[in-house]
This record gives structure tokens, C-alpha cells and sequence, in this order.
């Protein structure tokens, strides 16, 4: 709710000369006081010389604290000077003082003067502009205090209320308080108090009564009952409440309880109270009679200013003439304080409360409108006692927003709202996740993760790869190996001397990364003798991919020496996982179950003395190679068929490369082929990408492959692996349950502002993802996206929080 503070400052003067005074605009939206003018001079007018305020407002204190005739003399005050009974006819009520006063403030207020004039002009322009509730305040300068002190006492007790501007119809939603000290400054900070203790907030957080401490003082001669049925009523109410009465406690009793570590939000003091004629010392009356003592708020600094620190922001003393008390607490930081200016009718104090009460605590109006509404309603009291409505006064800093009832406790609220999103955006994100629309973030971020790490850029001596180009055909087309010319395929006659070529170094085991089913061009009748007879050959062929297209083997061939050069691709064409089994075995196109890239690493590895272990899983050297499942990683079921796992890429120049070129021209057999895997195939054809490079040709990617088989179970290198569906929502909830606790953490430790807020959350995301890639440096991937994505949704949130007010 929007609030406009139009603050009145009579800055200096006297009632005879007249005032000199200021207007100040201010604006709170959303928490924030925003200043809209300042310093707006003016001139309140000298009073008439007919006119005494001073003496007319201590006729009216006489007449209004003077008994009854049959009435008992209940009062909350000690000053009582007389007893005396005054008669009390119904033709003529005892309202004359009452309307010498009010008839007094009209005619002063309504003076002509320019510069009164200007200012009540620029009272009325403002509350015309204001979008929300308007509140009026009168603040007495220090220096109009320490210049004349009676002059300042009398204007701090007149009735500003009966001011002629504010019953105007455009103004009669203004409200009014006065402050006999200037405040133009938010509260200092409490200094020199221990931090509060972590379970004290997270009690008021998770524990949202609104807590009460109501202080029953001397009670002689009234009667404090109703008080506290008024306070005890809230609960009956429907209101969470929590009331601590404290029955005329001695000064060591209220202070501890003014400590309590759960703090109050309300301060409630019923009771005697009195005050030296000049307001120079105010107490609260405590104890039984007879052992009465007065407190002073001064007596009880530190324990006010510790229940401030704890969260008390409203006190309300329901007792005779206790405005000094109220400015006392304004001075520790409090922010509204209720006082009565005079003596008060016990009746008149019963009805107050109970009046107060049931309006503020609809929780929609504001303590002005509160008030406001509780002086309509003691209306009923004004012919017994005159003026009555004069009494209760609200003091309060202008640079706060006074607090609504329903904002005494309102941040459980943001951690319920907090936690209401968070519910909210998780089954969001596990709604996206389980739709598989987080999958392409999630393997953009696999790549950028697999791009940032560093990665040895080491030649590994264990495979080479035999690369056939354009140039190379053009070559062999010069000697007379290739024919067909402009054909980009290698025929059977070059492919079978290549072959053979590569054989005489004595590689441990030779792959052959293209598909010949039909004959191409001469020798084809030498080619397939080469695949007949080649020892530690492996042909291959291919299943039908995703466009329908497949490879069959050449004819004739030893199931035993074929194996598929398949791999998955994803949708982006990036290729992230190796097919190493397929269930292809009765299949006619391509009858073999075993990939090229694990053919040639078992086979190597055989020679080592190391063969699968009987188990499920496969293993060697007794490392795993766990499959993905439909049930993990961020793939859908339909994309994981056979035995897949992920593909760590290399960058390209680890496995080492020649040209067929280079091969023909090494007559002399200088090139270290023997005892190596070498792998065949083209490198201006059948192209794909990785995470790190795009263009590879796909007889690279192969050994690529088996480097990352040899490198696990020969070097202990470790594997990219995915979990459980379960382990995986675990992770997703985990970073849930960080993020939403570093969210409420902020809240409940006063973090409302976006600074701690992002130093806090930052924190939590830096320790959550300092984990993540401890796991990713073990071979560990857990999904990313949706945590991430929770993540903004819950900065979006908080952010849209903290520029509400609190």
C-alpha cells in the first residue's frame, strides 16, 4: 500500500509573534521513502490577543478529569487534586471548556494569513495527488523545546484534530498524529547488542503468532479487567495470538520478559501511569499498593531496545498522560507508539482499547485509519467527558511505514509464498525434464562442460589411422591403381593393395572403416581373397540408420572378422555416445552384434591377457562400462537401444593420422604400423561432429573410440557415466533443497535485499556446483539444465520479493 507523509514542522516562535514552519513530502511505496519536497516554508499566525490556548486547554484538562456526581473517581492516573462534584443537568452538559478550546484552535487556524494560507494550500494539493493513504503529522522542532519549553508542551497537547482543513470533504481521509521530537531519519541501528540468535528468528519465521506482552501495572482504584479480555478476545477471533500477561510485575520481571529471546511485536501497558507537570519525567506504575515503584522508559533502555532487535514494532500505553512515555520508545528506534495526552476515564480506557483493537486487527487498515475509526466510536463518551476524543494520540517516525496488522509477522508469509513457488517450479521443471524439453540445454551444457576441460593433447602410439582423401584417389589414379575417373570411392584392386600394403607392417589388428558389398571397378576378385584370408581383418557393415540407409557386408565373409560401424547421432548431428552392442545377430543386413570400435579393443586387449568378465555389465580389468538406460541420462527410452555409452571426444591430432598417399610412398617400410590398431577409411566423406570439433571424418572418431576404451581399462582413465532416474532426481531435488534454503536463510536473517540475497544464493550455487564437478571429474553426469532452470525461476521470484515491502 502506497503512503504519502505530509509532516507539518513548527520549527520556531512563540504565540505571540506566530510560528515558523515547514512542510516535508514524503512517499513509501513498497518500503522505500522517497522525498517529494522539502522545506516548504510558512507562517502558522500569533493568536489573538483574546486568546490563551495555554489556559484554555488546562480549563478543559480541569473539566474533563474532574468526577461526576455519583461516579467513582476511577482514573488512570495518581494526580488526582480534587474530588469535588460537579452537578450535571441535561439542559446544560458540561461541554463549555471543550467548546471555548475547539472554537479557540478554529479561529486560530482559520487565519488569513499568506503564509498559513500557502501552506494549507499545499497540504490540499498534495492529498489530492495522492494515489493511496494519506497521513498528516505535526513535529515539534528541538529547538522550539530548548527556546521555550511551555510554549512547545502546550502546542504538543492542543487538538490538532480540530484543525477546519482536515474536516474538508477532499480531506476527511487524512489522518493525523503529532510528535513532540523531530524525526526525519529511519531509526538508528541498536548498537553494542549481541546478533540474535539463529533460533530466535527461526522461531518468529516458522511460529508466525503475532506475540503480545501486555503489562498490567497499579491498578488502584480501576479496574484492569476488561483489558485483558480485549487482548485475550484476538485469539477467539480467529487471530493468531499469542498474549504474555505480566500482572503488576516488579521492574527485574518486565525487563526479562522485555528480553524474551521470542520476541513480541506488540507492547501493551494498562495501568497507572504519571507525569511531571512539564513532561520532564514519565513512568509506569508497577507492583501491588503499597509497593508501588514508577519505571521509566530510561530504566529500561537496554531491555526496550532488545525487544525492538527482536521485533517489536507497536506499543500502545492505554494510561493517564503517558506522551512522554510514547516519545521515549520513538527515541529507541520504535516507530509508532498510541499514548493518551491527559488523565483517562477508566471507562473511556476500556472502550478505547476494545475500539482499537477490533479495527486495526481486520488487518486492512492502517494504525492512522485505526485510530481514527476507535475516535468515532468514543463518540458515545464525549457528553460525560467533553473533548474525549482528544486523548488518544499517535506518535510516529515518518520514515517508516507504520505496520499494518497484517504485516507484524509478515515474513512467514514470503517464506510460505517462497515456498509455495518452490513447489511450483519443481513439479515445473520435473514436468519439462520428463517431457524432454530440457534435453538440448542439457547437452549444450555436456559440450561446454566437455570444452572447457582441459584434456591432454598427447599423440597416443597405440592407433593410427589411415586416412584416404580426394588427393589420394587422384594419386592413384596417376599410377594406374584407381580407375573410374572423378569417382570419389576407392575401387577394389587399390583398396585390396592397401590393405595388403598395411598388413606387411604387422599391426596388431587392422579395421577397415568402409562398407564394400558390391564390386567396385577391377580387382575385386583380389579384394575379396584379402577378406578371406586376412588375418586380423575386421570387415564391416551397417544396420539401417535413421534415414532407412544400410551397408551390407561383402560376400562370403567370416562372421567372426565383421563387425558394425554404426554409432548414435543426436538430433544437432553431434555425436555424444558409442553403440558397442546391438541385438542385430539374426538380422540379414549386418550380422554381427559387435561394433567396430569394441571388436578392435577387445581384440588388442585379448592379446594382454584381458577378456570381459561374466557379468552383465561389461567389464575389463575389472572396470565397468555401465550402459545408459531408458531410465537415465537426459535421452529418451526410444534413443537408447543396445549398449550405449558416452563418448568422451578428443580433440583431433591425439590419435595419430597418415594419408593412404604416405602409405604407398613409404617403400622402404619406415612408418610404425607394427603392433598397433590401424583403422582404414575415408577422410573427405562420411563427416560428423563432436563437442569439440566439427568435420571429423568418421574413421577418426572410431579410434577416438577405442582410445577412450583402451585409456579406461589400460590407464585408469575415467568414463563419463550416468546414474539412476532415481539419483538423478535426488540430484534435481538436492539443488531444490539448496537453492529454496539459501532463499528462506536470506529472509529469515533480514536479507531483504537483492545484494544478500545474491551472495547468499551465490554462495549455496557455488558450494552445489563445486559438487557437480567433483562429480564430473570422477566420470559423473548429472543433468544441469533443470536445476539451472530452477534456479532462475526461484532468482525471479525472490527478486519480485524483495521489491515488495516488508
Amino acid at each position: 500500500m502506497d503512503l504519502q507523509l505530509l509532516v507539518l514542522k513548527i520549527i520556531e516562535g512563540d504565540f505571540t509573534s506566530g510560528f515558523t514552519v515547514a512542510l516535508d513530502v514524503e512517499t513509501i511505496t513498497q518500503g522505500q521513502t522517497r522525498s517529494q519536497q522539502r522545506d516548504f516554508y510558512g507562517r502558522l499566525p500569533p493568536l489573538a490577543p483574546n486568546l490563551d490556548l495555554h489556559q484554555l486547554h488546562r480549563q478543559w484538562v480541569s473539566e474533563i478529569t474532574t468526577a461526576r456526581t455519583g461516579q467513582p473517581q476511577r482514573r488512570r492516573g495518581i494526580k488526582v487534586t480534587s474530588k469535588q462534584a460537579i452537578a450535571s443537568h441535561y439542559n446544560q452538559p458540561q461541554t463549555e471548556q471543550k467548546r471555548a478550546l475547539q472554537q479557540a484552535m478554529v479561529q486560530w487556524l482559520t487565519s488569513p494569513e499568506p503564509g498559513w494560507q500557502a501552506v494549507e494550500k499545499e497540504i490540499i494539493r498534495w492529498s489530492e495527488r495522492g494515489t493511496g493513504e494519506t497521513q498528516l503529522v505535526i513535529q515539534l522542532g528541538q529547538s522550539l523545546y530548548q527556546s521555550s519549553s511551555p510554549t512547545a508542551f502546550t502546542l504538543a497537547k492542543l487538538p490538532w484534530g480540530e484543525w477546519p482543513l482536515l474536516k474538508e470533504q477532499n480531506l476527511n481521509l487524512v489522518h493525523f498524529a503529532i510528535n513532540t521530537c523531530q524525526y526525519g531519519l529511519p531509526p538508528a541501528p541498536i548498537a553494542n547488542l549481541e546478533a540474535i540468535p539463529p533460533t530466535v528468528r527461526l522461531q518468529r519465521h516458522f511460529f508466525p503468532a503475532i506475540r503480545i506482552l501486555h503489562v498490567l501495572g497499579n491498578n488502584e482504584g480501576i479496574d484492569l479487567g476488561p483489558d485483558q479480555r480485549v487482548l485475550a478476545g484476538l485469539s477467539h477471533q480467529g487471530k493468531k495470538v499469542e498474549v504474555v500477561t505480566l500482572h503488576q510485575p516488579d521492574y527485574q520481571v518486565l525487563s526479562r520478559n522485555l528480553r524474551d529471546g521470542a520476541g513480541f511485536d506488540l507492547f501493551v501497558y494498562s495501568g497507572h501511569s504519571e507525569a511531571s507537570f512539564d513532561q520532564d519525567l514519565a513512568a509506569m506504575l508497577l507492583g501491588q499498593t503499597g509497593t508501588v515503584e514508577g519505571v521509566t522508559i530510561a530504566d529500561l533502555r537496554l531491555a526496550f531496545q532488545r525487544a525492538i532487535a527482536n521485533g517489536l514494532r507497536v506499543a500502545v500505553f492505554n494510561s493517564c498522560a503517558s506522551a512522554k512515555l510514547a516519545e521515549a520508545l520513538l527515541d529507541l528506534g520504535l516507530s509508532t507508539v498510541l499514548s493518551m495526552q491527559e488523565e483517562v476515564a477508566d471507562i473511556v480506557a476500556h472502550g478505547f482499547l476494545d475500539s482499537f483493537f477490533r479495527h486495526y486487527v481486520q488487518g486492512k487498515q492502517s494504525i492512522f485509519r485505526a485510530v481514527r475509526s476507535s475516535l468515532t466510536d468514543l463518540e458515545e463518551y464525549d457528553r460525560r467527558y467533553p473533548g474525549v476524543g482528544w486523548l488518544p494520540v499517535i506518535h510516529h517516525n515518518p520514515s517508516v511505514a507504520p505496520p499494518l496488522w497484517a504485516e507484524l509477522r509478515q515474513q512467514p508469509q514470503s517464506i510460505r509464498r517462497t515456498g509455495l513457488w518452490a513447489v511450483g517450479a519443481t513439479i515445473l521443471v520435473l514436468l519439462l525434464r520428463w517431457l524432454g524439453l530440457t534435453q538440448g540445454l542439457d547437452l549444450k551444457l555436456f559440450d561446454l562442460m566437455l570444452r572447457s576441460q582441459p584434456v591432454s593433447t598427447a599423440v597416443d602410439e597405440r592407433i593410427v589411422v589411415v586416412t584416404i582423401d580426394q588427393n589420394d584417389l587422384d594419386i592413384l589414379r596417376q599410377n594406374g591403381l584407381q580407375s573410374a575417373a572423378g569417382a570419389d570411392v576407392i575401387s577394389d584392386g587399390a583398396l585390396a593393395e592397401a590393405l595388403e600394403r598395411i598388413r606387411r607392417y604387422q599391426p596388431r589388428w587392422l579395421g577397415l572403416d568402409i562398407a564394400r558389398d558390391l564390386p567396385i571397378a577391377e580387382g575385386n576378385t583380389r579384394l575379396g581373397e584379402v577378406f578371406r584370408n586376412g588375418d586380423r581383418l575386421l570387415v564391416t557393415c551397417g544396420f539401417a540408420d535413421q534415414q532407412g540407409e544400410q551397408l551390407l557386408p561383402p560376400p562370403l565373409i567370416d562372421p567372426q572378422y565383421l563387425a558394425f560401424i554404426n554409432f548414435p547421432i543426436d538430433r544437432d548431428q553431434i555425436i555424444r555416445r558409442q553403440l558397442l552392442y546391438g541385438e542385430f545377430t539374426n538380422t540379414e543386413s549386418c550380422p554381427t552384434n559387435q561394433s567396430l570400435v569394441l571388436s578392435l579393443a577387445l581384440s588388442y586387449l585379448g592379446q594382454k591377457e584381458i577378456a570381459p568378465a561374466d557379468s552383465p555389465v561389461l567389464t575389463l580389468n575389472n572396470v565397468a562400462f555401465p550402459p545408459l538406460t531408458a531410465k537415465s541420462g537426459v535421452y529418451r527410452p526410444n534413443e537408447v537401444t543396445g549398449y550405449q555409452i558416452l563418448f568422451r571426444p578428443q580433440p583431433r591430432g591425439v590419435v595419430r593420422e597418415i594419408s593412404l598417399s604416405t602409405l604407398f610412398a613409404d617403400t622402404e617400410q619406415r612408418l610404425e604400423l607394427k603392433d598397433k590398431i590401424v583403422l582404414l577409411g575415408y577422410g573427405h566423406k562420411d563427416q560428423h561432429s563432436t563437442a569439440l570439433e566439427s568435420d571429423i571424418p568418421g574413421v577418426v572418431i572410431h579410434g577416438q573410440m577405442v582410445k577412450q576404451i583402451l585409456d579406461a581399462v589400460l590407464d585408469g582413465k575415467p568414463l563419463l557415466t550416468t546414474t539412476s532416474q532415481g539419483a538423478e532426481l535426488l540430484w534435481i531435488l538436492f539443488w531444490v533443497g539448496v537453492t529454496t534454503g539459501g532463499i528462506v536463510t536470506v529472509i529469515i536473517f533480514d536479507g531483504s535485499r537483492r545484494q544478500q540475497q545474491l551472495v547468499v544464493i551465490a554462495s549455496l550455487v557455488g558450494v552445489t556446483g563445486s559438487s557437480w564437478l567433483i562429480l564430473w571429474s570422477l566420470g559423473l553426469w548429472l543433468p544441469l539444465a533443470s536445476p539451472l532452470l530452477f534456479l532462475l525461476l526461484m532468482l525471479g521470484e525472490s527478486f519480485i520479493r524483495s521489491g515488495e515491502p516488508n
